[in-house]
């Protein structure tokens, strides 16, 4: 059986070092990154990962059009993507992050536990559909 493609974006290095070492401790996902919010769309035509952590504030294009871009394409528009974001989500981000097509949201830094629990979760109902 193949390991869980997990697709993690973020143009923070040190988030995304963190972030893609905890999933590659675990042993039990295959871990792809990017700090290029361009390069998402085609990641994710081509590898088709099974989960999409996106960072929210990034330059040259923002989480929210991303995710956007990703669920306007046949190919894509089924992948589940989480939103991450440094600061603290206000009501009306979170309405944001939904209408581009986010399944849920975490706010970083990401403890360990809870970024575990999260992915473990999101590609649960991923499979359940």
């Amino acid at each position: 059986m193949s390991r869980p493609k997990i697709l993690i974006v973020d143009d923070n290095p040190v988030a995304l070092s963190l972030m893609r070492d905890t999933l590659e401790l675990e042993e039990s996902y295959e871990v792809l990154t990017t700090s290029d919010p361009r390069e998402v769309l085609q990641l994710c035509r081509e590898q088709l990962p099974d989960l999409v952590l996106m960072d929210l504030q990034m330059p040259k294009m923002d989480g929210y059009e991303v995710t956007r871009r990703l669920k306007a394409d046949a190919r894509t528009r089924d992948i589940p993507v989480v939103a991450l974001t440094a600061s603290r989500l206000s009501v009306e981000d979170m309405g944001r992050a939904m209408e581009a097509g986010c399944a849920g949201y975490l706010q970083k830094p990401v403890p360990r536990s809870l970024l575990l629990e999260a992915v473990q979760r999101y590609l649960r109902r991923q499979t359940t559909r």
